[in-house]
Parts: C-alpha cells; sequence; structure tokens
C-alpha cells in the first residue's frame, strides 16, 4: 500500500492503471491490498494461493517427497504427520500447552521411525528443532489464513497464472479454488492459466522440484512475461 501511495504521487504514472504482482506469499498480498484501497486497478498471481497454508503445505510436501524419489509408505506417514501438527497448532489456545504437546508429538514420531529412517531425518536433536518455525507468529497465521474469503471481495480485473510443474503450490487444486473464489465474489474480470512445464519460479523445468531451481539458468519464463504483457495491455484500460 506504501508503494501505491507514493506512485500516485509521480507525475508521470497514470494513476488508473496502478496494478499489484504477486509471486506466491506475494499473491496473499496483493488481494488483501486489492480490498483495502481502490487505487490497485489490477492484480495478478503468480503462483498465489488459492487455499488455507495448512492444505497447501500437507500438499506441497506430499509433491515434493514424490519427485524426491521417496516410497509412498513414507509419504503417507509424513503427510498424517503434517496433518495432526497443523490441527493442532491451529485449534490451540494455550501457546506453553501446544509447545509441550508439539514436544511430544514430535519425540514420539521420530522414536517411531525405523533406525534408516531416523538416519535419513539426522539426529533426534535436529528434528526436534524443526518444530520452532511452526511457532513463529507469521508460520502460525499462514496455517490459518485461508485466502478465499479475502479473494470473493477482489473486485479489481485478476490473472491467476501457476506452473504446471510447481511442487510448492500444486496448480490444479490452487487455481480452481482461485477461480471459485472469484466466481462466487462476482469478479466479471479474471483469467486463469496454468503454464505447462513451469515450476514455482516459472522457469522451464523438468521436475519442478526446488533442488532443480538453482541449475536452471532460465530466470523467468518468457512465455509467463507475455502472457502477463498481454493481458495488462488488453485489459487495463
Amino acid at each position: 500500500m506504501a508503494a501505491v501511495e507514493y506512485l500516485k504521487t509521480r507525475k508521470e504514472i497514470d494513476v488508473n492503471k496502478i496494478g499489484l504482482i504477486g509471486h506466491s506469499e506475494g499473491g496473499l498480498i496483493a488481494p488483501i491490498v486489492a480490498t483495502k484501497t481502490s487505487d490497485v486497478a489490477y492484480i495478478v498471481l503468480l503462483a498465489g494461493p488459492g487455499l488455507p497454508g495448512s492444505d497447501i503445505i500437507t500438499l506441497q510436501a506430499e509433491l515434493i517427497a514424490r519427485a524426491s524419489g521417496e516410497t509412498e509408505e513414507n509419504i503417507k506417514l509424513g503427510k498424517n504427520f503434517n496433518i495432526k501438527v497443523f490441527n493442532e497448532i491451529n485449534s490451540s489456545t494455550d501457546d506453553e500447552e501446544l509447545k509441550d504437546n508439539l514436544d511430544k508429538m514430535f519425540s514420539e514420531f521420530y522414536d517411531g521411525l525405523p533406525p534408516a529412517e531416523q538416519k535419513k531425518m539426522g539426529s533426534k536433536d535436529t528434528f526436534m528443532k524443526r518444530k520452532a518455525a511452526l511457532l513463529t507468529p507469521w508460520f502460525r497465521y499462514f496455517l490459518k489464513y485461508d485466502p478465499r474469503s479475502t479473494l470473493e471481495k477482489v473486485t479489481c480485473p485478476v490473472l491467476a497464472l501457476n506452473g504446471g510443474k510447481d511442487l510448492q503450490v500444486p496448480p490444479k487444486e490452487d487455481l480452481r479454488e482461485i477461480e471459485k473464489a472469484l466466481k462466487n465474489g462476482e469478479n466479471k474480470n479474471y483469467k486463469i492459466v496454468e503454464l505447462p512445464g513451469l515450476n514455482h519460479l516459472f522457469q522451464t523445468s523438468v521436475t519442478g522440484s526446488p533442488s532443480e531451481y538453482n541449475k536452471i539458468t532460465e530466470t523467468f519464463s518468457p512465455t509467463a512475461l507475455k502472457i502477463i504483457s498481454d493481458w495488462i495491455n488488453s485489459e487495463i484500460k
């Protein structure tokens, strides 16, 4: 919002054509801003979440594990553990009790793994430290936040893009929910596009796994850039 306010002070800027492009978490922020001010003429969501954070991270972990060659048994085990942990966080009203419960859950999960799996996880102390990130205010907010209620209030034009090989924000589930929310809110101007072969960073990829990111020389797909620029030029008069 500060950036929008600043642009409004620039004489060379058409104040009626200021838009926001948000990638990933930025795709959560852009709709929030668009519902708080009429100065946003359009938003472009690049792998912007259309599902609650707990759902996205659960799907994300499952897809990345599968792309990494993990067994279906371990994928299911990890998925069930994530769901249990996230449900505990989302339902908790007492911080100290939550910490104690997570300590117990993480400890029991690690102790129940076969030695070979424990070795892959690292030491128990290292594994237990993973829960610290789950207790940060931002992460707890992200887990609970449902972007659909905000998207239903967005009235400006929306372009939503996802890479077909995005393993961090699963495209089919994500775009489906974004479109449904915009439709429920009676938004009259939106476009939903899934781009085959692109990963979460909108690079042309082989598997879409995060392990590929720094191995790909392409910064951002020219195809995606053209779709964005063509849409803005045609829709934003």
